[in-house]
């Protein structure tokens, strides 16, 4: 009995359950939410109990033409990457190469300024101050022939010295140093050597051989005479006083010298000695002064007190019997005293 009453109350409690809920709207939205998944849109304010989609027209799709964009920095790999230009490449494939392009000259470039930095090695603080100049000489087999030249800039504030300065070889390791030279050469003396000092603007050839004259010198307006009977490489500036201004024709000097003397002196060549005997019809007064006054001694003794005298180039003897440096495919570096790089050059 007890069961059967407790079996009553269930049923009447489910009864009421399934009442309510068919009262509160429930099953209209279980039917509403199957009904989604067959329209979507029905679950939207406003399409409910529609079974269609709603239309909504897509726009046509307009081609762009980028070939005149590829020049342009905003163009990216990730802009248009997949776009064909007709032959299997694309703007990534382009801007691939473009970089990797740059980035091969970067790296040529680093290569390069290494490959300069280790061979012109330790700087010197005369870097820039001299430097060498273009010379074939220096390719030439004869050591009296072979020679390279250096130069002082313009702009330097002062004079520098370059006894102990060497030249070096970066290819063989052939290195040679720069000698003491005499600053006024005279002819039949030793002479005073010094440290060879380059004044702004000046050249020093650094000839291979030995001295045609037993020193290094440096050139003045007289030098000239010396290759008379001498040969030099470069040769020498003929830059001698002519014999007719160095005796001017005055009242005085007619008287002394005699109408002829000047004659004479009018036909004498620049920086050459009268070589052989003299005209008899010149007065022996002028035939001293031919036979002493234009000599190279003769020229340094009236001139080296003048302003002008010295000119800014200097001749110094390595005194190597053999030619040093290579026909082709030379780096050559001048150090200083201390050994450091001042210039490199190559050919």
């Amino acid at each position: 009995m007890p069961r059967l009453i407790i079996g009553f109350f269930l049923i009447l409690i489910i009864v009421a359950i399934v009442m309510s809920w068919f009262l509160s709207g429930a099953s209209q939205e279980i039917e509403r939410r199957g009904a989604f998944f067959t329209n979507p849109f029905t679950i939207a304010p406003g399409f409910e109990g529609t079974s269609t989609l709603p239309y909504y027209p897509i726009p046509d799709i307009v081609p762009i033409d980028i070939s005149d964009r590829l020049g342009e920095t905003e163009v990216s790999a990730g802009d248009f990457d997949t776009y064909d230009f007709g032959s299997g490449a694309t703007v990534s494939d382009s801007i691939f190469s473009r970089e990797l392009a740059d980035l091969e000259s970067e790296y040529e470039t680093l290569r390069k300024t290494l490959s300069e930095a280790q061979t012109f090695g330790d700087p010197s603080p005369y870097r820039d101050m001299v430097q060498f100049t273009y010379s074939d000489n220096a390719r030439l087999s004869d050591p009296r022939e072979e020679y390279v030249a250096i130069e002082a800039r313009e702009s330097n504030a002062e004079t520098i010295n370059i006894t102990g300065w060497s030249l070096q070889s970066v290819v063989s390791g052939v290195r040679v140093y720069v000698p003491r030279g005499v600053r006024v050469f005279e002819q039949g003396t030793v002479g005073t050597f010094s440290d060879i000092y380059l004044d702004p603007g000046s050249v020093a050839y650094l000839v291979t051989g030995v001295s045609p004259i037993g020193v290094s010198f440096r050139e003045n307006v007289c030098t000239g005479y010396l290759s008379q009977f001498q040969s030099f490489t470069p040769e020498l500036d003929l830059a001698c006083p002519l014999p007719r201004t160095e005796v001017p024709a005055t009242a005085d000097a007619i008287q002394v010298y005699g109408d002829v003397c000047f004659d004479f002196l009018n036909s004498m060549d620049q920086c050459r000695f009268h070589f052989g005997p003299l005209p008899q019809s010149l007065p022996s007064a002028c035939a001293q002064l031919i036979r002493n006054a234009f000599t190279y001694n003769g020229c340094v003794s009236k001139n080296r007190w003048r302003p002008s005298f010295s000119l800014p180039t200097w001749r110094v003897y390595l005194g190597q019997n053999t030619h040093m440096w290579r026909d082709s495919r030379e780096v050559l570096r001048l150090l200083d005293a201390s050994g450091r790089t001042v210039d490199v050059w190559s050919y």
